[in-house]
């Protein structure tokens, strides 16, 4: 049982022993929490732990060495993560890996290279790109179509991308029509089967 604290550390607990086993940030150890900010927290198909961490990137727990390691921004490296502050991270039933970071920017990650095979940037420019905000909170897979994301956002609204297509649709606050979407923040989402 995983614990998240206010101040960002981290309690791992075992209900059997009844023991608390505190992981924090240490300077002295590179294998330790990034940093005492995780804010997402995600448990892949294999029983990983995964943390994303505001400026501590992507974290995965090592339950074999019971320590860390992180996955950051490297500037010179298009395939690290665009950027270190870690909103939501979730995997798909294909078995595909999202990272989101700041900015609106969804990535796949690949788990066993430590790299992002893909990143998906905001870009007014371009038709069917992802859309602007501050941070992915949510992701969901449609019930019905395992090709379709449903990406909730901070300051952005709904989502609905298409894996198949590599595309979004916004849809946007509109406050003269009461069928569109109320407000443009929204923190999680939850499809009803």
């Amino acid at each position: 049982l995983w614990l998240a604290y206010q101040d960002g550390v981290l309690d791992k607990f075992d209900p059997y022993t009844q023991a608390f086993d505190l992981y924090k940030h240490d300077d002295r150890n590179p294998k330790s929490l990034s940093t005492d900010a995780a804010i997402s927290y995600y448990q892949d198909s294999k029983g990983i732990m995964w943390f994303g961490c505001i400026n501590g990137g992507l974290v995965r727990y090592n339950s074999d060495t019971d320590d860390f390691t992180t996955y950051m921004n490297e500037p010179n490296n298009p395939k690290s993560l665009p950027d270190n502050f870690v909103s939501r991270i979730f995997e798909d039933s294909e078995g595909i890996f999202w990272v989101s970071t700041r900015g609106g920017t969804l990535c796949q990650f690949n788990r066993e290279t430590g790299q992002v095979d893909k990143i998906y940037r905001p870009d007014a420019n371009k038709p069917g790109s992802i859309p602007a905000s501050n941070s992915i909170r949510y992701i969901v897979e449609d019930n019905e179509n395992p090709d379709i994301l449903w990406l909730a956002a901070d300051y952005g609204g709904l989502f609905k991308f298409n894996k198949a297509t590599d595309s979004f649709i916004a849809y946007p606050v509109d406050s003269t029509n009461p069928e569109a979407l109320h407000s443009n923040i929204i923190y999680h989402i939850y499809q009803d089967h």
